[in-house]
């Protein structure tokens, strides 16, 4: 099914332009601001104690619009459409920052780059740490992968009539990036503060060559060796664990 969008040229314009600089597909923000405000600049939502948090069309909240630039004092400024654009995109960029960072359950490669960014901007980076996705994909990202093929396939109209070729950042909704570096393994984490511990334990014995003048310096290294056997054996467990898990 396809629908035409129809926006003023200059909401256009400033949506396009932002896309291009943040590598988003136009549409799938398109699809977005269709899902948090129905496109209505003076949209208000998420009510607390009956002052709205949201505003506009990308239903930024005012913590959101300071985390990406924004220094005004009236949220009045928020309603405002090419600042909204502008923030909203803005912020949609940190939170596929955000969703590669804590992306604790390899959703990026389950869902798409795309959807996890949008999940984050929903629900802020702490929520998609703590259970990812799923908490609002078929309320929030579904909604928006539909309304993104229905302007992808009628496109986005401006009010005299012109048109801009679909896209922005890219031809797909989910723009190539780098490969994040995997996180390192437990087992290796141990092994480099076993190295880090071993590095410093021959720092300390070569100004205080063993065995030691003092009392203090006596309980100083016995500590240190037995913190570096209690790694050393927890290294040892913890192989030995995921070795019976198989």
């Amino acid at each position: 099914m396809a629908y035409i969008l129809r926006i003023p040229s200059t909401w256009l314009n400033q949506l396009t332009t932002m896309c291009q600089n943040r590598l988003f597909v136009r549409e799938v923000v398109a699809a977005q601001y269709m899902v948090e405000s129905s496109w209505n600049p003076r949209a208000k939502g998420d009510y607390a104690n009956g002052v709205p948090q949201s505003f506009g069309l990308g239903q930024i909240q005012v913590a959101a619009a300071r985390d990406v630039g924004w220094t005004g004092t009236n949220t009045d400024e928020l309603f405002d459409p090419l600042l909204n654009i502008t923030l909203s995109t803005a912020y949609l960029s940190l939170c596929r920052d955000w969703a590669h960072k804590y992306d604790k359950r390899n959703e990026i490669a389950t869902y798409g780059e795309m959807e996890c960014a949008l999940s984050v901007y929903k629900q802020g980076p702490g929520g998609f740490s703590a259970v990812g996705i799923t908490r609002n994909f078929e309320s929030y990202v579904k909604p928006i992968r539909n309304w993104y093929a229905e302007i992808a396939a009628g496109g986005i109209v401006a009010d005299d009539g012109s048109t801009v070729p679909p896209g922005g950042g890219g031809t797909t909704p989910y723009p190539p990036v780098p490969t994040p570096t995997p996180a390192p393994t437990l087992t290796e984490e141990i092994d480099k503060w076993s190295e880090s511990l071993r590095k410093y334990l021959a720092d300390v014995k070569a100004v205080h060559p063993w065995p030691p003048a003092s009392d203090y310096e006596t309980d100083l290294g016995r500590a240190l060796y037995m913190l570096a056997t209690t790694i050393r054996d927890l290294r040892a467990r913890i192989e030995s664990w995921l070795g019976e898990l198989g």
